[in-house]
């Protein structure tokens, strides 16, 4: 509210802090963001940043892909309303480890979803297989000013999603591994997700879309 702060008075001195450019480097390595915060939040940061991004192999080969679900403008001829087919979930319909927060309003045909989504090439040509499993889903639009940025559950077979949605694809050396330790890597990465610490590090960087942002996240591997 001082010009004069800036000039380096005396006025609103608790309201500045010193940002490094090593410290942003660290905080932010791929988009070199500044995190508007204070600076013991800046060193809370630097310490979680020494994990891998998610989307750099986080455990053992295993890195995190992204699938956006239909729009609901290009892609409006696959939502049905007779619920003949699999339910196509939107960001309200789940919440924390929760996939039946409310009712999908609509469905769409299994072979029609899946004739448009084989095309992307996070499945690995396991398009069909990948949604006969088990899957991870994250609300993509959010913010650091509601009660929760990150919101992720895993959700049954046999669903689809809208744009709202994100689904995480684990790949292991670039391949679509699916069975039992996908099973134990998908349920532990939905923890590390809902978690506090994962939703303070996201609130630090988040302005409106998860999505652009949840690969360069960082995660401890299973290991730990």
């Amino acid at each position: 509210h001082h010009l004069d702060s800036l000039k380096g008075g005396r006025k609103e001195v608790g309201k500045f802090t010193v940002c490094s450019k090593r410290k942003i480097e660290t905080v932010s390595p791929n988009d070199f963001a500044i995190p508007e915060a204070s600076d013991y939040v800046i060193e809370l940061l630097e310490r979680l940043s020494r994990f891998k991004p998610v989307g750099e192999q986080f455990d053992d080969g295993w890195q995190v892909g992204l699938s956006r679900g239909f729009d609901t403008a290009n892609d409006a001829d696959l939502f049905k309303d007779d619920l003949k087919g699999w339910p196509v979930l939107k960001g309200r319909n789940m919440h924390q480890f929760n996939h039946v927060f409310s009712t999908p309003d609509f469905t769409a045909d299994s072979s029609d979803g899946l004739a448009v989504l084989k095309k992307k090439r996070v499945y690995a040509g396991r398009c069909h297989d990948f949604y006969e499993s088990y899957m991870i889903m994250f609300r993509d639009v959010s913010g650091s000013t509601k009660l929760r940025t990150m919101i992720a559950t895993i959700v049954p077979p046999h669903r689809f999603h809208a744009h709202s949605l994100y689904s995480i694809v684990l790949t292991r050396n670039h391949r679509v591994d699916l069975g039992d330790e996908y099973n134990r890597k998908a349920a532990y990465l939905c923890a590390i997700l809902n978690s506090m610490t994962f939703d303070f590090i996201v609130r630090s960087k988040a302005r409106l879309h998860i999505a652009t942002i949840i690969k360069n996240m960082s995660a401890p591997p299973i290991s730990t």
